[in-house]
């Protein structure tokens, strides 16, 4: 709030040329109209920005003559409580003599809180040239519960352009999880049946183990008959019958 304030003061420098301004405290008939000009544009940019007041000042000495614009037209008890105020605090910056920027805050009695904004130019000891702007607490505090209201507003916005992606993204997840679990039940079914068939494997080599042993066994026992009945014929004199092959 206070860099708008600031803005509004450096605004009003721009706004009201400085021999406008010098006209200020003539209090000259002719000048009346160009004045009224002035304030007219100061209204509407007071207006526009949400101020209470914008306005320019010439400090000679104490003499201190003001051009203040309130496009609310509050009553006459608080525009005077208010310049008077304005005035007491333009005469302490007047006389520190030398050119100052501030944003400080006034309590008057019939009004309450008001932030003030004061960019002050020092011609001379005592005398310079000062733009104000001016908001009340009221303004403030309507401005920021606009801003919190838009703020709230965008919130919800999002939140609804946000729902349907949550819902989206939900059911990306449980998608992909269903997808993981038929994955993983179908791995855990191929190890299954892996370690079934090995299994299998395995008992068929015990078998054929057993196998190879007894037929072993058999061809062993085939062999001694044979060299047997082929000795007793030798012993006989008579020729061997059969013709016996190692075996490995």
């Amino acid at each position: 709030m206070d860099k708008s304030l600031l803005y509004a003061a450096h605004s009003t420098r721009e706004l009201i040329e400085p021999d406008i301004v010098r006209c200020i405290p003539d209090h000259n008939p002719d000048h009346d109209a160009d004045l009224a000009e002035v304030r007219e544009k100061l209204a509407r940019l007071s207006k526009q920005g949400g101020f209470t007041g914008i306005g320019a000042a010439v400090i000679h000495g104490e003499h201190i003559d003001l051009l203040f614009s309130e496009p609310d037209s509050p009553n006459d008890l608080f525009r005077t409580s208010l310049q008077q105020h304005m005035e007491q605090e333009l005469a302490h910056l007047a006389a520190r003599g030398r050119s100052h920027t501030s944003v400080f805050s006034l309590d008057t009695p019939h009004q309450g809180h008001t932030r003030l904004a004061v960019i002050y130019n020092a011609d001379a000891t005592q005398n310079g040239t000062a733009y104000l702007a001016a908001q009340h607490s009221s303004i403030i505090e309507r401005q920021l519960a606009d801003q919190l209201l838009r703020l709230i507003a965008a919130g919800m916005g999002m939140l609804v352009l946000a729902v349907p992606l949550i819902i989206l993204f939900s059911r990306a997840q449980r998608s992909m999880a269903a997808h993981l679990a038929e994955k993983n039940e179908d791995l855990q079914n191929d190890v299954s049946r892996q370690k079934s068939r090995q299994e299998e494997l395995q008992e068929a080599i015990s078998d054929l183990e057993r196998f190879t042993s007894v037929s072993t066994g058999r061809e062993s026992r085939i062999i001694e008959l044979k060299s047997e009945v082929n000795r007793l014929l030798r012993e006989m004199g008579r020729k061997k019958r059969y013709t016996i092959d190692k075996i490995d």
